[in-house]
C-alpha cells in the first residue's frame, strides 16, 4: 500500500506512468481530512512538428480517485505541480 500526499505528487506521477492497471494498485491520496484510492491515471500530451518529425511532450498528468475526484498536475519547467483538485 502506498499513501501519497500533494508534497509527493512528482514522484507518485512517475510510479502511476510505470504501471499499467492503475485500479488494480493499492496506491491512496491523503488530503489531509480523507484517504481516497487512486483508480485512474492519464497522461495529456501535445504533439508538435519539427523539421517534419512528430515530437510529443507530457503537459500534465490526471490522477482519478475513486469518489470521481481528478487531481491535475501540470509540469512546468521540468517540475510536476498540482494544478488543481476538481470534486464532484
Amino acid at each position: 500500500m502506498l499513501t501519497f500526499t500533494v508534497d509527493s505528487i512528482e514522484n507518485v506521477c512517475r510510479l502511476l506512468k510505470t504501471i499499467k492497471d492503475v485500479n488494480s494498485s493499492i496506491i491512496f491520496f491523503n488530503d489531509g481530512e480523507n484517504l481516497r484510492k487512486v483508480v485512474g491515471f492519464h497522461v495529456k500530451k501535445d504533439y508538435f512538428e519539427v523539421n517534419g518529425m512528430t515530437e510529443e511532450h507530457e503537459i500534465s498528468y490526471e490522477i482519478t480517485l475513486i469518489d470521481g475526484c481528478k487531481l491535475n498536475a501540470k509540469i512546468t519547467a521540468g517540475s510536476v505541480m498540482l494544478d488543481s483538485l476538481a470534486t464532484y
